[in-house]
């Protein structure tokens, strides 16, 4: 609301309300630090010897809105973590796996414009979204020097290619049933993910949502806009011990 004078006089005056303008007018998607209290199964990546391992994740809730459009809200879960064995901790009947999850190197500068992607990955028809930092997939992220040892980042603290698409189960046109990996990336699971409960109509349903929700805005057409709440480090599993089977 704002007071106009007439006459120079502030005994004369009128109250007038203008209408806010909102600039944001685009999909948010925030994800956040709070555990859903459920797990997925994740396959590990990295060469050992041994069969086909898979580790237990958390999965965290995402919130997706629009500033610009009240009537939009999405809320869905993904994995942020990441297991790799490391060359050399694979000896014997046990493994030490490392996490390679991506998280923004300051809490405070956690915003990023999502690329969205028609399918990923190869072999699926689900689509995904990559984010991008001042328009370069190249961008700042919390050391990981266990990374360098598997070449899944040219520097420790610089990560590329972080995606957000399916995770858990899912289907694979040429191979099937599979299970997701991830080099750093957020998987997007449903409830009760298995098998029999895959995660690919639930990942196409949200990122097609996003998707047309950013072409629909009048002030950013086809931004969106990802958000990531920074995890404390000491509350990340960076190190497990896994039993090979």
């Amino acid at each position: 609301m704002a007071r106009i004078y007439f006459d120079e006089n502030p005994e004369k005056y009128m109250d007038i309300i203008f209408p806010e303008v909102n600039k944001e007018s685009y999909p948010i998607v925030r994800i956040t630090k709070q555990k859903t209290g459920k797990k997925i199964k994740q396959k590990i990546i990295g060469s050992y010897s041994g069969k086909l391992q898979y580790a237990d994740v958390d999965t965290y809730k995402v919130k997706v809105t629009d500033k610009g459009d009240t009537n939009f809200s999405l809320e869905f879960s993904v994995a942020r973590d990441a297991f790799a064995v490391i060359p050399g901790d694979d000896k014997g009947t046990t493994m030490i796996l490392s996490n390679m999850s991506f998280e923004p190197k300051d809490g405070k500068i956690n915003h990023y414009s999502g690329k969205y992607m028609k399918a990923y990955p190869k072999g699926n028809d689900t689509p995904a979204i990559k984010l991008t930092q001042r328009k370069s997939e190249v961008m700042h992220a919390e050391s990981r020097p266990d990374a360098l040892l598997l070449k899944y980042r040219s520097k420790a603290d610089v990560a590329a290619g972080v995606m957000i698409h399916v995770g858990g189960h899912y289907n694979n046109e040429d191979h099937g049933h599979s299970i997701s990996a991830s080099e750093g990336c957020f998987g997007i699971v449903n409830d009760k993910n298995s098998k029999n409960n895959t995660s690919d109509k639930r990942t196409k349903e949200i990122i097609n949502s996003i998707w047309e929700q950013a072409k629909k805005s009048v002030t950013n057409p086809k931004h969106i806009r990802i958000i990531i709440e920074k995890r404390d480090e000491l509350t990340i599993p960076n190190k497990i011990t896994f039993t090979k089977k």
